[in-house]
C-alpha cells in the first residue's frame, strides 16, 4: 500500500514540478561583442546554473520563483548580477556583456577561464586556425610553434627544442595531465607530427621558460593544451588531404549538457612519395591510424567531466645508403602502438573554492628492426634481423584545489603521482634479453597569484618532487613579478628551478642507494618587457639558464652541466595589414653543454645561434581567400667531425638555414557543407637545408649530409563541416 501511494505521489507531483521549471537561456559576450566560452551563469545562493559553450550561449532550468538574482562570473572579467522575476512570464532569455579587468598577455592576475586550472600565465597562444593558416605548418601544432621566439626550426628532431634545450626537455599537458608520447614515433633524423588534431583544443599555450609550479618534469618549457568545452550544436566534419583523411562527428545531447565526439584519422605517405621522390627508399609506409573519443558532461553550475581517449598506430620501413660501404644499404623498420586516456573533473565547491581532479594513463609499444643489408636483399630481407622492443607505461593521478579570494588573488594547492612501468627487450639469433624499470614520481605544489599594489602583482609557487628511481627529494621554488608601466604595458622578471628524470633506459639495474642517479636540474632567470594594445603585441626577453646534473652516458652518471643565455624579440600586429596578421620574431642564443658523450663543453648540434621568423596572413574578402607566408632563417648549426681534435669538438658549422612556406585557405561551400580548402608548401626557394653530417667509422673522409627527405613538402586538404556553419567564425579569426 505504501509503495502504491508513493508512485501515485510521484505521478501527481512530477508534472507539477516539471511545469514549474523556468528555463533561462542567453548569450554572454565581452564589450566588443565577442562570445565568452567558459563563463559561469548561476542562481546566486542556489545550485542551478551552467557554463557557456564555445559560442557564448548557455541554458539551464530552475525551480526558483519570484525575485531571483543571477550572477555572471568569468575570472579576468568583472562579475555581474542581474535581477530577474521568475515564475510569471515563462522562460527567460538574456543577452549580457562582461567588462574585461585582465591586463595583458603574460599577466599573472586571475584571468581567462572560470576554472583556470591550467595556469597559462606567461604563455604565448595560438588558436587552431592559426595552426592551419600559417604558411608551411601543414596543420601541425609543433610546426606552428616553431615560428615563435626561442624555438629551433628543425626537421630532423621531434618535439619543441627551446632555448638551448633538447626535444625531451619540453613536455605537453592536456587539460592539466601530462601527455606522454604526444608525438608519433618514427624514423631517425625525421621530425614527427603530433598525434592530435589541432581542432580538438580550444587553445594551445606555449611557455618558453619560467612556467607555473603546477607543472613539472620539463627542464625547458611546456605546451599546455585545453580541450574544448560543450559545442553549440551537433556537427559532422570530414577532411581529405594529400596524405590521407579524417572523419569526426559530435553529438550534443541531454539538454545541451553532454556531448560525445569520435574521430578517425588515417595517413599513408606511400602515394605521396610516389609523386614526390624521397631520399630514402621506403618499402612500407609511413602509415598512421588514429582513433579518438572525446566525452564532455556538464553538471550543475561549473562542474564539468571530460574524457579523452585515443588509440594510434604507425608503421614505416626503408633502406638508405650505408656510409661505410657502397654496396650495402642500411635497413630500418618500425612498428608503434599507442593508447592514451585522460579523465578530468572540475567542480565548484562553493565559497570561491574549485576542485580539479584527473587521471591519465598511456601505453606505448614500439618495435625496431635495423641492420646493414647487401643490395640484393635490401628490398625484402628474408633473415632474422636484430629486434628491439620498448614498452612504456604511465599512470598519473592529480588533484588541485583552487581558492579565489578576490578578482586579483587566488591560491592553488595540489598533489600528483605518476607510476611508470617501462620494458626494454632485445632479440637476435635466438638470444633475448629483457629489462624492466618500475618507478613512482610524487609531487606536491602550491601557488598564488596576487596583487601587491595597483601596479605590482606576482605569481609565487613552490613544488616538491621525489622519484623513487633517483636519489634525493627536490624543492623547486618559482616566482614571476610584474610591474605595470601603463595600461597593458609592463616589465616582468621570473625565476625558477626545474627538475627532470633521465630516460629510464639509463636507470636499469640502478636500484641500490649508492648507485642511483640524480634528477637533472635547470635554473631559469628571465627579465622582459611586454606591451599589448590595439591589436599589437611587443615582447622582449632576456634569459639565462644553467644546467646541472645532466646525464652523461660515457659513465652513466648525472655529472653533466651546461648553460644557455640569450635575447628574444616578438612583435605581432593585426592592424598593420588590413584584414591581416603579421609578426616578426628573433632569438639570439649562446649555449654550451657537456652531456651524453660530449667530452667537453660544446654547443649542441640542435642549437643555432641566430633564429628569425616572419609570418604574414592576409584575408581577401572578395574571393574568401586567406594567404599565409612564413619565412624562417637560422644560422649554421655545429656538427661532429671525427677528424677534429677534442679541443675542436663540435666547432664545424653547417650552412645557414632558409625556409619560405606558403599556405592558401579558401572558404566556400561544397557538397552542402561549409568547406575550407587548404594548400601548403614549404621551402619554396628550394634552399639546401643541412642539419648534420654522419661520418664513416672506417674512412672519416666519407660522410652523408642529414637533410629533409625531399627539398619541398606539399600539402593539399579539404575540410568539410555539416551542422555548424563555421565560415563566419573562421573569417573573424582570420581577420
Amino acid at each position: 500500500m505504501k509503495t502504491t501511494l508513493f508512485w501515485l505521489s510521484v505521478l501527481v507531483w512530477f508534472p507539477l514540478v516539471a511545469h514549474s521549471q523556468t528555463t533561462i537561456t542567453g548569450l554572454i559576450s565581452d564589450k566588443k561583442g565577442r562570445p565568452l566560452p567558459g563563463a559561469s551563469v548561476g542562481i546566486l545562493g542556489g545550485y542551478d546554473g551552467a557554463m557557456t559553450a564555445d559560442n557564448g550561449t548557455f541554458s539551464f532550468s530552475t525551480s526558483e520563483k519570484g525575485s531571483t538574482r543571477v550572477r555572471l562570473q568569468m575570472l579576468g572579467f568583472q562579475s555581474r548580477d542581474t535581477l530577474l522575476t521568475l515564475g510569471q512570464s515563462g522562460n527567460v532569455a538574456l543577452n549580457l556583456q562582461l567588462s574585461d579587468v585582465s591586463v595583458a598577455l603574460n599577466e599573472v592576475q586571475v584571468k581567462s577561464k572560470g576554472n583556470d586550472f591550467l595556469s597559462k600565465g606567461g604563455t604565448l597562444s595560438l588558436q587552431a586556425l592559426d595552426v592551419r593558416a600559417m604558411g608551411g605548418s601543414n596543420a601541425d601544432i609543433a610546426n606552428a610553434f616553431r615560428t615563435l621566439p626561442g624555438v629551433q626550426p628543425v626537421t630532423n628532431a621531434t618535439g619543441l627544442l627551446v632555448r638551448g634545450g633538447s626535444g625531451d626537455e619540453t613536455k605537453v599537458f592536456i587539460d592539466g595531465m601530462q601527455a606522454n608520447n604526444f608525438f608519433y614515433t618514427g624514423s631517425p633524423d625525421v621530425s614527427q607530427r603530433g598525434r592530435f588534431n589541432p581542432d580538438l583544443f580550444e587553445g594551445n599555450f606555449f611557455s618558453s621558460g619560467g612556467y607555473s609550479a603546477l607543472y613539472g618534469q620539463a627542464l625547458s618549457s611546456t605546451l599546455i593544451l585545453d580541450t574544448r568545452n560543450l559545442p553549440a550544436q551537433s556537427s559532422v566534419n570530414a577532411a581529405i588531404n594529400s596524405t590521407g583523411g579524417t572523419l569526426d562527428a559530435t553529438h550534443l545531447m541531454a539538454r545541451q549538457r553532454q556531448a560525445i565526439s569520435a574521430s578517425v584519422n588515417y595517413m599513408n605517405m606511400s602515394p605521396y612519395y610516389q609523386l614526390v621522390p624521397q631520399r630514402r627508399d621506403f618499402t612500407e609506409g609511413p602509415s598512421f591510424l588514429d582513433m579518438t573519443v572525446n566525452v564532455r558532461k556538464q553538471f550543475r553550475r561549473q562542474d564539468m567531466l571530460k574524457l579523452l581517449s585515443s588509440y594510434g598506430q604507425n608503421n614505416v620501413a626503408f633502406t638508405m645508403p650505408n656510409v661505410d660501404r657502397a654496396n650495402v644499404r642500411d635497413y630500418y623498420r618500425l612498428q608503434s602502438r599507442n593508447v592514451y586516456n585522460n579523465l578530468t573533473y572540475s567542480s565548484f565547491l562553493g565559497r570561491g573554492i574549485h576542485l580539479h581532479a584527473g587521471f591519465a594513463f598511456s601505453l606505448a609499444s614500439t618495435t625496431y628492426q635495423s641492420d646493414t643489408l647487401m643490395q640484393i636483399d635490401a628490398k625484402s630481407p628474408n633473415r632474422a634481423l636484430p629486434e628491439r622492443q620498448v614498452l612504456l607505461g604511465s599512470y598519473q593521478g592529480r588533484v588541485v584545489l583552487r581558492k579565489v579570494i578576490n578578482p586579483n588573488t587566488d591560491i592553488y594547492i595540489g598533489a600528483e603521482t605518476q607510476l611508470t612501468t617501462d620494458t626494454y627487450a632485445r632479440a637476435y639469433a635466438g638470444r633475448s634479453r629483457q629489462d624492466l624499470v618500475n618507478g613512482q614520481y610524487v609531487a606536491a605544489f602550491a601557488e598564488t597569484n596576487l596583487t601587491v599594489q595597483e601596479r605590482w602583482n606576482a605569481r609565487l609557487g613552490v613544488r616538491l618532487e621525489h622519484q623513487s628511481l633517483l636519489s634525493g627529494t627536490n624543492l623547486s621554488p618559482r616566482a614571476t613579478v610584474n610591474y605595470r608601466l601603463a595600461k597593458q604595458e609592463k616589465l616582468f622578471v621570473s625565476y625558477g628551478q626545474f627538475f627532470q628524470t633521465p630516460d629510464t633506459q639509463w636507470l636499469i639495474n640502478r636500484t641500490s642507494p649508492n648507485d642511483r642517479l640524480q634528477a637533472q636540474k635547470a635554473t631559469h632567470y628571465i627579465v622582459g618587457y611586454l606591451r599589448e594594445r590595439a591589436g599589437s603585441i611587443i615582447r622582449l626577453e632576456a634569459f639565462y639558464k644553467t644546467y646541472n646534473r645532466l646525464l652523461r652516458t660515457t659513465d652513466t652518471s648525472t655529472t653533466g652541466q651546461g648553460y644557455a643565455q640569450g635575447i628574444e624579440a616578438f612583435w605581432r600586429n593585426k592592424s598593420l595589414i588590413k584584414n591581416g596578421d603579421f609578426w616578426l620574431s628573433y632569438a639570439y642564443l649562446d649555449t654550451k653543454r657537456q652531456y651524453l658523450t660530449y667530452p667537453v663543453m660544446a654547443q649542441p648540434n640542435f642549437a643555432a645561434r641566430h633564429v628569425a621568423s616572419a609570418v604574414m596572413k592576409k584575408y581577401l574578402t572578395g574571393p574568401a581567400l586567406s594567404v599565409g607566408l612564413t619565412y624562417t632563417y637560422a644560422s649554421g648549426r655545429p656538427y661532429y667531425n671525427p677528424s677534429q681534435p677534442v679541443s675542436e669538438f663540435m666547432t664545424d658549422r653547417t650552412a645557414d638555414y632558409h625556409n619560405l612556406g606558403v599556405t592558401l585557405a579558401h572558404l566556400t561551400r561544397f557538397l552542402g557543407s561549409n568547406a575550407l580548402w587548404v594548400m601548403s608548401a614549404n621551402n619554396l626557394l628550394g634552399s639546401q637545408q643541412i642539419f648534420d653530417y654522419q661520418y664513416s667509422t672506417i674512412d672519416p673522409s666519407r660522410r652523408q649530409a642529414v637533410t629533409p627527405l625531399a627539398s619541398r613538402f606539399y600539402y593539399v586538404g579539404l575540410f568539410l563541416s555539416w551542422g555548424i556553419d563555421k565560415r563566419q567564425k573562421t573569417i573573424d579569426d582570420l581577420l
